[in-house]
């Protein structure tokens, strides 16, 4: 069964990034990519550099709110950290409450 993913902990500038992502059906460089369940895009993909992004597109990651570095041979981010954060001042910083954990991933297509 697919998994999804919940990015939880995120707090002030990009605090978005908190939610539930479904897997979608697409790989990019190779990697599973997930889908928020909000309305505004936003997605968690492989780089396709060492690193897995949270962006409101799936490219290069350049411009992405969050990434954390991709641990050799894991198919997704769950349980991997720390999570780097674009923060209020424009500066990128860890941010050690922002998890990423895999829960179940929804059947339901409207979801």
């Amino acid at each position: 069964m697919p998994v999804a993913l919940r990015i939880a902990g995120r707090m002030g500038r990009h605090a978005l990034i908190n939610d539930t992502y479904e897997p979608l059906q697409i790989t990019h460089n190779n990697f599973p990519c997930w889908v928020a369940r909000a309305v505004a895009p936003r997605y968690i993909f492989h780089s396709g550099k060492a690193r897995w992004c949270i962006s409101k597109q799936i490219d290069d990651g350049a411009r992405c709110w969050a990434y954390c570095k991709a641990t050799s041979g894991a198919t997704d981010p769950s349980n991997s950290g720390p999570w780097i954060c674009c923060d209020q001042d424009g500066e990128w910083r860890v941010d050690n409450k922002v998890k990423c954990a895999a829960v179940p991933a929804d059947n339901d297509k409207f979801v």
